[in-house]
Parts: C-alpha cells; structure tokens; sequence
C-alpha cells in the first residue's frame, strides 16, 4: 500500500514539474514576440518618433561616409531676424551671410519663398573659405494686412528655403519677423472688480495708433447710469507699453450701478481719421455688485443656497444662518416672507451692528413637506420693512418626511 501511495507521489510531482517546464518555455516564447515601444512616447508620436530616428541613422551614416571625404560645408551664424514693426506697402531689407567651411565648391539655389519676398543670392557659387550674401527684401501687401490685423500688435513671419550641395545638410531655411503697425489699439474689455450699490466705479484706458498721425476722439458714449467721462491727447507718447505709437489719447470714465448682480454695458466711441473720416470702435465694461445683504453658512452653494437635506420628523432640525448688511448697516432687517410655511423662521441682531442670526427650524411632529422639485423650491426674504426695494432672497431646498403621514 505505501508503494502505490509513494508512486502516486512520484507520478503528481513529475505532472508539476513538467506544467512548470511548459510554463517557463512558454514565457520565452512570449518574450521573444514581445516588444516594447520607447518609454514616454505615446502611441500617437510613435510614428514621428520612428521617421525621427530614422532620419539621425541616415545623417549618421553620411557623417561617417564623409569623415575623410572632401566636401562643401554650409555654414550660418544667423538664420532668423526680427526687423521690428512694418506697414502695408513698407519694404523691409535683411542680409544673411552663408559660409563655406568645407573643401568643396558650395552652390546654393532657391527653393521657395513667399510671392511678397524677393531673393538675392550672391555668389550662388562658393570656393572653400568664402562666403555669400543672401539679401531677402520683404514688401508687404495691403491685401495681406486686411487678414492680419488685430486690436493688438501682430507678429507675422515670412520664410525661405535653400538648397545646397552639402551632402549631410542639404537645405536650409532663413526667417524674418515683424510686428504689423496697427491703426488703432485699444482694450476689448474691461473688467471691474466686485463693488457695492450706488458706489462710483471708474477706470482709464489709453486708445493709440501707430499709424495715424493725429489721433482725435469725437465722442464717447455708455449708458451706464451716472455715466461720465473726459479724454485728453497724450503728449509723452515714451510712457506707454505699446512702442512705435505715433498718436494716442487718455480716456477716463466713472458710472455708478444702482443694482446689484452682474452688469454689462458697451462703451462706444468715435474715431477720427487723418482723412476726418470717423470710425467707431466698441469695449466692454463688465462686473458684479455684491449683494447689500449676504448669507453665510457651511453648506451654502453661492447659486443654489442653503441645502437642508433630507429631515425626519422625529426630531426636531435647527439651522443657523449668519446674515451680513455689506453697508447701510443703520438699516434694521427682518423675514418679510418665507415657503414652506412648516418651517419656523426667526432673525435677530448680535453684538455687531448689521449682523444677524437667521434660525431655521424643522419642529418635530412636523407634516410631510417638500420643497426641493424645480417648480417647489423653499425661500426666505430678508430685508428692510421699511424699504420695499431693500431685500434678498436666501433659496433652500429639502425635504421633511413624516412616516406617520
């Protein structure tokens, strides 16, 4: 009997030594056919990546076919400039110099380059140690300026391509930027930081130009209420960020809001042209006016108010809400109103002069309610009994389930 039950053994043993050899051969396998790509790039470049490297291997092998061979050798010191700013029909002139360092006669042809960019090569033809100007004179069209102009100084770049005779670098590209003059400059937008009723909110803008020789404002107009401004011409035209402005003027402006939340007025003014024409430009003035009474409380969404969760009617439920007069703290407030009527709502003053606690409470034993659908939403108006127009909404949402209901 212990001979059968040592064979057993023997037979089991080899059955897990065998599955243990399969596993190991088949995890060679696997690995063999395995491959992994370039860690870090992901499999959108691969095949970027894969033409790049191919392109160092092949340069590699020219270096090292060439290394004791004799060859022309391009060489530039310099191959982009920046020529400042530029106008429609202004011609702009750049010169860049290509070296030959090598042992061979260098040529150098164009490839391509812009229908607004002439070239000039001289000598297209270079003995070992000399070197040629390449003259690219740059006039810009009135058609292409229609495209490329903007309320902000727009860089706009012209490119041409080479073509030599050096076996390892066989092209090459030269580049010229420049700003585009603009007529007029002048913010879109302006943005106004948070501020109070009836409190003067004001600001200044400069409108310049860099081609107009004589910038003139006729008139400017917003109806924001209280809305009133003056401009003035610019005389020291080196104090302004925008450079090669050649006329601009001041524009300062104040309005009083008489409401609070978000507001939104255009601000339009007329232009005059070198050719007395008037041309119309338009900005934004944008903010926000704070409520005169505000809410506080760890679980207020600043658009959504209070959330009272889901309560249940065996036991009572009490919130506090912290209420703030922002200015007019002279004013006394009070609930003028409320939804649901199951809730019981009570306000009163602290120790500091404008503010109050605002004590909500879900009595126990209380009826089914729910105030938290889009068309049954809960509210509570805060504001002075005395002033109609001076109040706030505080919204809350909820639920109280009574089981015995």
């Amino acid at each position: 009997m212990s001979k059968k039950i040592e064979m057993r053994l023997q037979i089991k043993l080899g059955l897990v030594a065998v599955g243990i050899g399969f596993l190991f051969l088949a995890g060679i396998g696997l690995a063999s056919i395995t491959s992994f790509g370039p860690w870090g790039v992901p499999h959108s470049k691969r095949a970027d990546y894969e033409s790049r490297l191919v392109a160092i291997k092949q340069r590699n092998t020219k270096i090292d076919h060439y290394e004791t061979r004799s060859r022309p050798i391009r060489h530039l010191p310099i191959q982009s400039r920046n020529l400042g700013f530029i106008s429609a029909g202004e011609s702009l002139t750049a010169v860049f110099d290509v070296e030959n360092v090598g042992r061979e006669n260098l040529s150098i042809i164009k490839q391509h380059s812009p229908s607004d960019l002439e070239v000039k090569i001289q000598p297209p033809e270079l003995r070992p140690g000399e070197t040629a100007k390449v003259k690219l004179q740059w006039r810009l069209n009135e058609s292409q300026v229609d495209v490329e102009t903007g309320r902000e100084s727009t860089t706009i770049t012209r490119r041409a391509r080479f073509a030599t005779n050096d076996p390892i670098d066989p092209t090459f590209e030269l580049k010229l930027e420049a700003k585009l003059r603009q007529k007029l400059l002048y913010p879109s937008k302006i943005q106004f930081k948070p501020s109070q009723v009836a409190e003067p909110v004001g600001k200044d803008f400069v409108v310049s130009s860099q081609t107009l020789t004589d910038l003139d404002i006729d008139s400017i107009s917003c109806d924001a209420p209280g809305f009133i401004v003056e401009h003035s011409k610019v005389t020291d035209l080196a104090q302004l960020e925008e450079p090669s402005t050649v006329s601009a003027s001041r524009v300062t402006f104040q309005f009083t809001p008489l409401d609070y939340g978000d507001f939104s007025w255009p601000l339009t003014a007329k232009i005059v042209n070198d050719d007395r024409s008037i041309e119309k430009i338009a900005i934004e003035l944008t903010g926000r006016v704070r409520s005169p009474i505000s809410f506080y409380h760890p679980d207020m969404h600043r658009k959504q108010g209070l959330s009272l969760g889901t309560l249940s009617a065996d036991t009572e439920h009490t919130f506090h809400v912290q209420v703030r007069l922002r200015h007019e703290t002279h004013r006394r407030l009070e609930v003028l109103d409320q939804f649901p009527p199951e809730l019981d709502v009570v306000m009163s003053p602290q120790a500091s002069r404008g503010i109050y606690k605002l004590t909500i409470v879900a009595r126990k034993g209380c009826s089914t309610t729910e105030f938290n659908r889009v068309d049954r939403r809960g509210f509570i108006k805060v504001g002075d009994p005395e002033d109609p127009a001076f109040f706030r909404w505080l919204p809350i949402y909820g639920a109280i389930v009574n089981i015995a209901d």
